[in-house]
């Protein structure tokens, strides 16, 4: 496939990675995953502020590592000045109809088709689902 595109020698990247669990981990198995196939990673291990600085808001990075597991990541998406830059008008229309939505299937509807074109496109790339663990109890008052 890296022949067909025109990178029959491969090529490389720089990935940003927050230096917090498990984007480090994550880091060194890409880039072990990837040199088999010829594509070589650079590793930049940076702290959360810098991320925040460097690919959040001045959007100077070739590819980062980030966790999104926040209900309805997927209107992101539809703002092209969110800080992966994805600017499809399609898209955009989809999610905001979806969130105009009177029901449920409507709005379902609208991000499923909005979910196959960011697919389809490949905007970004989901690698894993992260789980987060939340133990909670009524009876539980105060912290800790």
């Amino acid at each position: 496939m890296l022949a067909q595109a025109g990178l029959a020698d491969g090529f490389s990247f720089t990935l940003l990675t927050p230096n917090y669990d498990p984007h480090p981990v994550v880091a060194e198995f890409l880039k072990s995953e990837l040199a088999k196939v010829g594509v070589t990673v650079e590793i930049k291990v940076i702290t959360a502020d810098e991320w925040y600085t460097t690919v959040f808001k001045e959007r100077d990075f070739q590819a980062t590592l980030q966790e999104h597991v926040n209900d309805r990541d997927v209107v992101w998406y539809g703002n092209p000045d969110f800080y992966w830059g994805y600017d499809n008008a399609e898209v955009q229309r989809l999610i905001g109809e979806a969130e105009q939505a009177t029901s449920e299937a409507d709005q379902t509807a609208k991000l499923k088709e909005a979910n196959r074109i960011i697919a389809t496109e490949a905007a970004s790339n989901w690698l894993y689902l992260y789980p987060q663990i939340v133990v909670a109890s009524s009876a539980v008052s105060g912290y800790p």
